[in-house]
């Protein structure tokens, strides 16, 4: 699919708020100059031909289980060969062309070890839980 945003715009108008460049003095006396480098930062590095995210604090909450931190998440997936980033629109979400089945998987492993919660078997979080790796 196409990307929802210009990388080169975005990389233009990135390159306006660097010190040293023209009119970044103006730039930086906006109050949210440094939220901005942030957003636009987030923006150049998110992959661009993934659509959709994965906030992990929803699949948390469908396992009952604290949310894995997001280096644990996206070390896992880059192991297993997939791209990864995050989403400049959910600080807890990620994109990756990993296919979901793995994620559930690896939501599995670190649910599995930490928080041994039993959940009813009819549940979402029951029958992922329940599925063997």
């Amino acid at each position: 699919s196409d990307s929802l945003y210009d990388p080169a715009f975005v990389k233009s108008i990135a390159s306006s708020f660097k010190p040293g460049a023209e009119g970044s003095k103006k730039m930086d006396s906006l109050a949210a100059a440094d939220r901005c480098r942030a957003l636009l930062r987030t923006l150049a590095e998110e992959l661009p031909d993934c659509p959709l995210f994965m906030q992990s604090s929803v699949m948390s909450k469908t396992l009952r289980c604290v949310c894995p931190p997001l280096p644990f998440l996206k070390e896992a997936i880059a192991s297993a060969g997939f791209r990864v980033s995050a989403s400049h629109t959910d600080p807890l979400a990620i994109k990756t062309d990993a296919p979901v089945p793995l994620l559930w998987d690896l939501f599995r492993l670190w649910t599995r070890d930490r928080f041994p919660k039993k959940l009813a078997s009819d549940s979402p979080g029951g029958r992922i839980l329940g599925k063997h790796l």
